[in-house]
C-alpha cells in the first residue's frame, strides 16, 4: 500500500519562518551579523585580514595576532602554485565573462588539492588546519587574470 501522494498546498511558499540551519559564524537578526558583529561597521573599518579572523578564530583579532596573519597572507600570496595560477590564467582567458568570484571558487578548489598538509593530525588539519591556508590565498586567487 502507498501514501497518498502530498496535495500541492502541503508545503510553504519560500524560506519565511523556516531555520535552514543553525551557526555561531552568521545570524540574521534585523540584520546580518558575523559571530555577533554588525556587518556594516566591519565593512566600513575593518579588511579581509580582520574579517577572516573573526570568521575563523570567533573573536577579532590583537594587533600581534593581525599583524602576524598579514605576513600570512602575503607569502601565501607569493606561494599560490605556479600550477593553480597558470589554470586560473587560462581559464581567465577562454572565460571572460566568469566573475572573481567564479575565479575564487576554482581556485580554492585547486589549492584544496595541492596544499601540502602533514599525517601527523588528518582530522585536525581536515577540519581546521586548511582553513587558514586557504582563507590567505583567496584575496590573490580572486584577482588572478
Amino acid at each position: 500500500m502507498t501514501a497518498p501522494a502530498p496535495a500541492a498546498t502541503d508545503f510553504a511558499k519560500g524560506l519565511a519562518g523556516i531555520v535552514a540551519g543553525q551557526t555561531a559564524i552568521c545570524s540574521l537578526d534585523g540584520t546580518l551579523r558575523y559571530r555577533g558583529y554588525d556587518i556594516e561597521p566591519l565593512a566600513r573599518a575593518g579588511d579581509f585580514e580582520e574579517v577572516a579572523w573573526l570568521l575563523l578564530r570567533g573573536e577579532l583579532p590583537t594587533a600581534a595576532e593581525l599583524a602576524g596573519l598579514r605576513q600570512r597572507v602575503a607569502a601565501a600570496a607569493r606561494s599560490i602554485p605556479g600550477p593553480v595560477l597558470a589554470a586560473l590564467e587560462r581559464l581567465a582567458a577562454a572565460t571572460p565573462e566568469a566573475s572573481p568570484m567564479d575565479a575564487l571558487r576554482t581556485g580554492v578548489s585547486m589549492l584544496g588539492l595541492v596544499i601540502n598538509i602533514s599525517d601527523k593530525d588528518i582530522f585536525y588539519h581536515h577540519t581546521c588546519g586548511l582553513q587558514e591556508p586557504l582563507t590567505t590565498a583567496s584575496p590573490t586567487v580572486s584577482r588572478s587574470p
